[in-house]
């Protein structure tokens, strides 16, 4: 967690929704603001050492990787010149010697 220098309270409340004021923010209210957004950034994944502990759902049903099984997915241009003996019409191919 970053050093945070808090206006009034080292334990600010923190809002429980999103709203318009319409006046200043007193100087609780503005430590409860910085205080929410600490809180949200050290809820994420950290780069150096990712973990997940639990349950987790995907979104994307092409991105089931239960039990190994990957999506079907070929690719529209592959280079395997030395394996299918075959080149791509879509490329041109020329020899300096």
């Amino acid at each position: 967690m970053p050093h945070i220098k808090y206006r009034a309270s080292t334990t600010p409340t923190v809002p429980t929704e999103s709203t318009v004021k319409g006046s200043p923010l007193t100087n609780l209210e503005v430590d409860g603001n910085i205080k929410s957004l600490a809180n949200a950034l050290d809820s994420r994944l950290t780069i150096d050492n990712p973990s997940i502990y639990g349950d987790v759902t995907l979104a994307d049903p092409l991105l089931d990787i239960t039990n190994n099984v990957y999506p079907e997915i070929k690719p529209s241009l592959h280079l395997r010149f030395d394996s299918d003996n075959l080149f791509d019409s879509r490329i041109s191919f020329t020899r300096s010697s």
